[in-house]
């Protein structure tokens, strides 16, 4: 089956929370390795939350009451390092997208219209990278062994 890679949701609207727990729900019948673990409705309890459970990606909306989602993200980035952050926007604003670079986020996602094909893609992006953290700390592991 492979690795299985944990999801978390952010966002204040439930709307979108509702719509992307269905497409991982039927995502899992396609594809099984990535299961969602958890959702929060705003950056505050996002932190909270993503710190307990540590997941392995946050699909995350930047405008949110209480804390945006790159600042969230930043604050994160400090415990998590190997976390891939996808985001979600309504907004293409230039100074959302400069801020999000430079946040080091995978993929910017606009929402109006959500199309799945781009969260396919996102998913499948920070698999492989997630990946090759794993096969990097593997190979570390076994020449510390051998040294």
């Amino acid at each position: 089956m492979g690795k299985e890679y944990t999801c978390f949701i952010v966002d204040d609207e439930d709307l979108i929370i509702q719509r992307l727990e269905l497409f991982f729900s039927e995502l899992s019948h396609r594809d099984r390795r990535f299961v969602l673990v958890g959702k929060a409705n705003n950056g505050l309890n996002g932190i909270e939350e993503i710190i307990k459970l540590k997941p392995d990606i946050v699909i995350s909306d930047i405008v949110m009451p209480r804390m945006d989602g790159i600042s969230m993200i930043e604050q994160l980035k400090v415990e998590l390092p190997h976390t891939q952050y996808i985001l979600l926007t309504a907004y293409s604003s230039f100074e959302y997208a400069q801020r999000a670079i430079q946040a080091n986020v995978l993929e910017y996602i606009v929402k109006v219209p959500l199309r799945e094909a781009d969260l396919n893609r996102a998913l499948d992006k920070a698999a492989g990278i997630l990946n090759e953290f794993e096969k990097r700390s593997r190979i570390s592991f076994v020449k510390r062994i051998r040294t």
